[in-house]
């Protein structure tokens, strides 16, 4: 049968090398690479086992290990990655503080599986160079391959992960940013980026009020140095809600400052427009007086992430579980019937405010469970009520109380108890 020619193979010379030793085979082969014939060659190549290498002690003294990278790991280490070579016994590891300076041997890997050493104990801000090089015993005498290629490292705080970025449920224009600790960081240091009217800002350490004031970033370490001022005792009296009574307590300054903000967290206010936000943070550390800065953390893009049936369907779970337990003259009005803010009424505690679009789930469902407990308490003071949670979107183009178009940019959403 004739059809064009095809050969599966991954090279000529390796199918040639694997028929050699058939004289039949090879003829057809040749025929088929010559174009005489047309018959089809399929070769269907089959897994088989590395052979081992042989080695000898002038072939090994001539090989080297391919050392493929040197990156900091934290601030004071630095990770070897390598490929190794087939068979060895294992390898050893040089460095020193300048390329052409004195390597000194600082370990020493056993096998040939392994592929990386981090090195410790290193001194942050400083560069390191390394290179290695294999052994393998042959004929009971320990030979050496040739020394790898030189690679060098900056030794610096490892990079920041940002682990979100969300606006608080009580503040229409605050958001905070959180982080994973890095190791032996000093401090750390955030920017943002906004998108507006077509462009980017770029990065800064700063951004701007709907006003156009400047608005920079409030950490755990900008907080307690106002905090020490105002308080130059050290300590500050606060008043706290423990089994529904108030009670007076004297806590450090470092202490109340920390309850307000985490060491990983930083607070900036914001435009809740249109605008696109992203965010960045890097970790340093005072070497001498001077800070040795990591990696920028990956950007992290502020997003809406709230689902506005979810957080009703919650808070209505809520109130019916409250009031069936403290008020029984209280029913939730499962019956809305089209009604909105505009065509019905509320007491004053009916009126929970507004939170960001950038809120967190959570934190707005346990935020209001109080406004709610507060309500049904105060209706129990009443005749029999009944009323329902009201959640509605405020931004532009967005109608008042009475029915007017706001002028408001920003955009979020308004919670009330109607009946």
């Amino acid at each position: 049968m004739k059809i064009k020619r095809l050969l599966l193979t991954a090279a000529l010379t390796a199918v040639l090398a694997v028929i050699s030793a058939i004289p039949a085979m090879a003829e057809a082969v040749t025929d088929v690479l010559s174009g005489t014939s047309e018959d089809v060659l399929v070769i269907s190549p089959t897994p088989t086992a590395a052979a081992t290498v042989k080695w000898t002690s002038s072939k090994f003294k001539g090989t080297k290990m391919d050392l493929i990278k040197a990156a900091s790991y934290s601030y004071n280490k630095i990770k070897l990655t390598w490929e190794p070579i087939s068979g060895m016994d294992g390898c050893q590891i040089y460095r020193a503080t300048s390329k052409n300076g004195t390597y000194a041997k600082v370990a020493g890997v056993k096998g040939d599986s392994t592929t990386s050493y981090i090195n410790t104990g290193l001194t942050c801000g400083k560069t390191y160079y390394y290179k290695v090089k294999a052994y393998k015993k042959i004929n009971g005498k320990t030979v050496y391959s040739k020394y790898s290629s030189i690679l060098s490292a900056y030794v610096k705080p490892a990079k920041v992960t940002i682990n979100e970025v969300y606006g608080d449920d009580y503040s229409l224009i605050n958001v905070t940013l959180d982080w994973k600790a890095v190791s032996g960081a000093t401090g750390y240091e955030q920017q943002v980026n906004r998108f507006k009217d077509g462009k980017w800002t770029g990065w800064r350490t700063y951004t701007y009020n709907e006003d156009g004031n400047e608005e920079t970033f409030d950490t755990y370490a900008s907080l307690l140095s106002i905090a020490k001022k105002e308080n130059p005792s050290g300590y500050i009296t606060e008043i706290k809600r423990v089994n529904g009574k108030n009670v007076i307590e004297t806590i450090s300054v470092e202490e109340s400052v920390a309850r307000s903000i985490k060491k990983t967290q930083a607070w900036i206010d914001i435009v809740q427009d249109d605008s696109i936000y992203k965010f960045r943070v890097r970790a340093y550390r005072i070497v001498n007086g001077k800070k040795i800065y990591g990696s920028w953390s990956n950007e992290y893009t502020l997003t809406e992430t709230l689902d506005v049936n979810e957080i009703l369907a919650e808070l209505k779970a809520y109130t019916i579980e409250y009031a069936k337990a403290n008020n029984p003259l209280f029913t939730y009005d499962n019956d809305t019937n089209g009604r909105t803010v505009r065509n019905s009424s509320y007491y004053i505690e009916g009126i929970f405010g507004g939170f960001s679009r950038y809120a967190r789930q959570e934190d707005v469902i346990e935020g209001y469970k109080d406004n709610i407990e507060r309500y049904v308490d105060k209706m129990s003071q009443e005749s029999e009520q009944t009323a329902f949670i009201y959640i509605e979107r405020w931004g532009p183009g967005s109608k008042d109380y009475w029915g007017n178009v706001g002028k408001s940019t920003e955009a979020w959403y308004k919670i009330w108890m109607l009946y």
